[in-house]
């Protein structure tokens, strides 16, 4: 059972050219059923690994979140760890570029991943793990940065001033830092 859901799961990289989700769809569903009826064999592991992958992978982050949680929670000596780990960040990671405004998913993943670098600093994700840190610091500092930039349209400097406070004392390395001084010096005036 668990040589199929494999190969299923691996259906997605032979066709690139066609959709593959009813695989997808059915490893999943093999994966689901073998971390229900097996929960501590010596598959349940990469069956709950590979669960969340075939739900990452048709674009279910909620879902292929609760999945590497569960192999984080349950299964943490498992080879399967420090990729759980890694995938739960890009999840996080997907979610966040999709708001426009809110942090907290930014926040999220950049604490995933910071999680993973601290847990597996020899895993070979690290030095990506570390690149995407330092983008989502630039995806913070521009939303934080936005934020201000509304409440200053909407006539509530203290509002604005908070925000660009924030960008200028937790990312002074941005380009967004600058910008944020620019405008707290051009509000004091």
């Amino acid at each position: 059972q668990f040589a199929i859901g494999e190969f299923y799961l691996n259906q997605r990289r032979s066709y690139l050219l066609f959709t593959t989700r009813p695989a997808l769809d059915s490893a999943a569903e093999i994966f689901r059923q073998i971390v229900r009826t097996a929960t501590f064999s010596a598959y349940s592991p990469r069956a709950q690994f590979n669960l969340a992958q075939a739900l990452q992978a048709q674009g279910k982050y909620d879902e292929a979140e609760l999945e590497y949680d569960l192999v984080k929670q349950n299964y943490p000596d498992s080879p399967s760890m420090p990729d759980a780990l890694f995938q739960l960040g890009l999840c996080a990671q997907e979610r966040a570029l999709g708001s426009d405004y809110d942090n907290y998913e930014v926040k999220r993943a950049t604490e995933a991943f910071r999680e993973f670098v601290r847990r597996f600093p020899q895993a070979p994700q690290v030095p990506r793990a570390q690149e995407l840190i330092r983008d989502l610091s630039g995806v913070e500092a521009e939303k934080s940065y936005e934020i201000g930039r509304y409440y200053e349209r909407k006539d509530c400097p203290e509002g604005a001033r908070v925000y660009y406070r924030e960008v200028v004392d937790k990312f002074p390395g941005t380009s967004y830092a600058a910008r944020a001084q620019a405008r707290l010096d051009g509000m004091k005036d």
